[in-house]
């Protein structure tokens, strides 16, 4: 294998996509079309670039990672490694966090966020999410319901400029329009290294 190719294919495909309930994320890439490829490892820590935790995971191209502690950040990468055991580059890296609170807010793309009202009931009212961006970028916005079900997307790779945002509201509508049931969602604020999850809960 020649792997000097391998770290920019890493660059444009590998993401960290977060599931529900919060603490568990699955990271995800696409297959390397390389012959002579054997596997994949899966590294991860609280450090960017510093990581505690590796994680052989064969020929899969995508894995779920649970039991990830609230305010803590974690930084996650992965390398290909090839039949006659060489190992590839790290990958570009991707970061998450679940409700932050207490972490440095200078290394992220996107500060603590939160919605307003909180609990709000559709019927009557819609939440505004607000969150603060530390540079200018893409933003992706969606809600899932507490079994990790996409209730809607609000905003999809839209470019949003540095600094607060409280325009993207939820009016508690799925994408049929229909809405929703009464209880506790997620919404998922993301940039292209980074994502914040809020919690909102919703009454009749």
């Amino acid at each position: 294998m020649v792997f000097l190719g391998l770290r920019a294919f890493f660059d444009r495909l590998v993401y960290a996509l977060a599931v529900l309930p919060l603490g568990a994320v699955i990271i995800s890439w696409d297959a390397n079309p390389e012959p002579d490829v054997k596997g994949y490892r899966i590294y991860y820590g609280t450090s960017s670039r510093s990581y505690s935790q590796v994680i052989d995971v064969g020929k899969a191209t995508e894995y779920s990672i649970n039991n990830l502690q609230e305010n803590v950040p974690y930084y996650f990468a992965v390398t290909a490694y090839d039949t006659a055991g060489n190992e590839s580059d790290f990958s570009a890296e991707v970061s998450v966090i679940f409700n932050s609170s207490s972490v440095d807010e200078s290394a992220q793309d996107v500060e603590l966020s939160y919605n307003f009202p909180n609990p709000f009931s559709p019927k009557k009212e819609v939440t505004r999410i607000r969150y603060v961006l530390n540079q200018p970028g893409k933003v992706s916005i969606e809600i899932y319901d507490a079994a990790n079900n996409r209730v809607r997307t609000l905003v999809r790779d839209e470019i949003k400029l540095a600094g607060e945002h409280t325009e993207d509201v939820w009016d508690g509508r799925d994408e049929a329009g229909r809405i929703v049931a009464r209880g506790v969602y997620f919404c998922k604020i993301q940039t292209p290294k980074w994502m914040q999850f809020i919690k909102i809960a919703v009454t009749e």
